[in-house]
């Protein structure tokens, strides 16, 4: 009976699958990550539709852009409030955590009229989602979910500062509130 040997992989079949890799992987990062990035710059501030509100400070939205006179493209990308943090999920004597509460309220404004995207000087944060502010009837959701005590306030170099000491002086009249 005749064994079977298995054969050495050989070093240029070794080298060619590792060549696919790489060349894979600097297609993503070229072609899609670049794109998702264009996409985001795309989004200017004006009118806007909520997706999907995934926490109190992260949600999906979509905005039509104008191509040309006859052509539309809507785009969406997930959008994180600028100032605001989610606050850890906790049970407080079986009431529903801050995190639940402060969803569904953020869920709740945005139902009541339409919504209009505000941007600052910093466009993109660290994950790749685009940062702003969201209004509904001029009142800024950012500040109402401090208000609320909802979320913790956080301030960042290249925020809007007046944006910030409102937020800021909201979250402390929450303190005393709630």
């Amino acid at each position: 009976m005749r064994s079977i040997r298995r054969r050495p992989v050989s070093k240029h079949f070794a080298l060619a699958a590792i060549a696919c890799y790489i060349c894979g992987r600097v297609a993503y990062v070229v072609f899609i990550s670049e794109s998702a990035s264009t996409r985001i710059e795309s989004f200017r501030e004006g009118e806007c539709d909520v997706v999907a509100v995934l926490n109190s400070d992260c949600l999906i939205i979509r905005q039509t852009l104008d191509v040309d006179a006859n052509q539309h493209e809507r785009i969406e990308c997930r959008l994180k409030l600028i100032g605001v943090e989610s606050q850890p999920a906790e049970l407080n004597g079986g009431q529903e955590d801050r995190e639940s509460r402060a969803t569904r309220f953020a869920t709740d404004f945005l139902e009541t009229g339409p919504v209009q995207l505000r941007l600052d000087k910093r466009r993109v944060d660290e994950q790749g989602r685009l940062l702003g502010y969201l209004y509904v009837d001029g009142i800024c959701l950012n500040e109402e979910l401090a208000r609320q005590g909802l979320v913790r306030v956080t301030s960042r170099a290249g925020d809007n500062q007046s944006i910030a000491r409102r937020m800021r002086n909201a979250a402390s009249l929450a303190r005393y509130e709630h």
